[in-house]
């Protein structure tokens, strides 16, 4: 977890706990100032590609991830990211074709690239010489998702987050 650069908030206890059907983490985050924070969290996944081997590209990333601030249920924003070379970033080209980043282009119910298999002939052609697609029409880039969410740490008090 990235408490968004902020130098006044820093990291009490972090406890993980890991079992065949989930993972829970604890964290206590303290700000020791007088004055309250509010600042951004992220909670980074690490990235994946969509592979031939893989089932469902639409369940990548913790999609059951919950998030509790002190005893609280708290919604959170997913951001997804499009990767080449883990450096060139081509989130806007494909958020631009309405190609679905973090599920590599397929639908939830069905194994079909379907963001992909809607475009144009001429815009398939685009993705396939930008390297974001294959011949087949199967998505090479790299995905980047963080669960990311905004919030208030009080002055001198310590902040529980399980998630």
């Amino acid at each position: 977890m990235i408490v968004s650069r902020e130098p006044r908030i820093a990291m009490a206890k972090e406890v993980v706990r890991i079992s065949p059907l989930k993972v829970v983490v604890d964290y206590d985050l303290r700000n020791d100032t007088d004055e309250d924070i509010k600042d951004w969290v992220n909670f980074p996944f690490p990235n994946y590609m969509r592979g031939a081997h893989e089932r469902d590209p639409s369940q990548r990333g913790f999609d059951d991830f919950k998030l509790w601030i002190d005893g609280t249920r708290t919604r959170y924003q997913i951001k997804a990211r499009a990767f080449l070379n883990d450096t060139d970033d081509f989130t806007e080209v494909l958020t631009g074709m309405h190609v679905g980043i973090a599920t590599s282009g397929y639908s939830p119910s069905s194994r079909r690239n379907r963001d992909i298999d809607r475009l144009t002939a001429d815009k398939r052609k685009r993705l396939e010489e930008a390297g974001l697609a294959d011949e087949n029409d199967e998505p090479l880039w790299q995905v980047q998702k963080s669960y990311d969410w905004q919030q208030t740490f009080c002055a001198a008090q310590i902040r529980s987050h399980p998630s």
